[in-house]
């Protein structure tokens, strides 16, 4: 048996890369690092890959490191798009490679994209430390369709 190592879920990266890519939506330069709120009530640090923003949107992309439950999504590029919307709500939205729900009886109704619970809220709430306004998070792993199909 290998030595696990520590590292971050896909969540976790998720709520970083929100943070810094809003930080640059809302005018700030592109930042090295982010910090963000965990569901323990600790704070963890990032180091920010790469962040483009072009007008009203930004694009974010960190990849996540071998966590204790170790998954498909280990040290794959994700890619989160975000934009404001008129309001005050995160709303999410699946890319290439998220699943989408399709049957109810999950936390989710069906339609919405398959992001859990508790990784929503890490975003929301990293998004929160930056700004109220209204953001469209749009999340896609290039090449995860065929990589989940490997599972099923």
């Amino acid at each position: 048996m290998s030595e696990l190592k520590e590292g971050y879920t896909t969540g976790a990266c998720a709520a970083a890369a929100a943070k810094a890519a809003v930080m640059v939506l809302c005018g700030g330069a592109a930042p090295e690092v982010v910090e963000i709120p965990m569901p323990d009530g600790d704070r963890a640090v990032f180091p920010v890959q790469s962040i483009h923003a072009c007008e009203n949107v930004c694009e974010s992309r960190f990849a996540k490191t071998p966590v204790m439950n170790p998954d498909i999504t280990d040290r794959l590029c994700v890619r989160r798009r975000f934009r404001f919307t008129d309001g005050n709500e995160v709303t999410f939205e699946a890319g290439e490679g998220v699943g989408v729900i399709t049957k109810p009886g999950l936390s989710l109704p069906p339609g919405e994209p398959a992001i859990n619970p508790g990784p929503r809220e890490m975003i929301r709430s990293a998004i929160a430390e930056v700004t109220g306004k209204g953001i469209h998070v749009r999340i896609s792993i290039p090449g995860g369709g065929e990589l989940g199909g490997a599972y099923v």
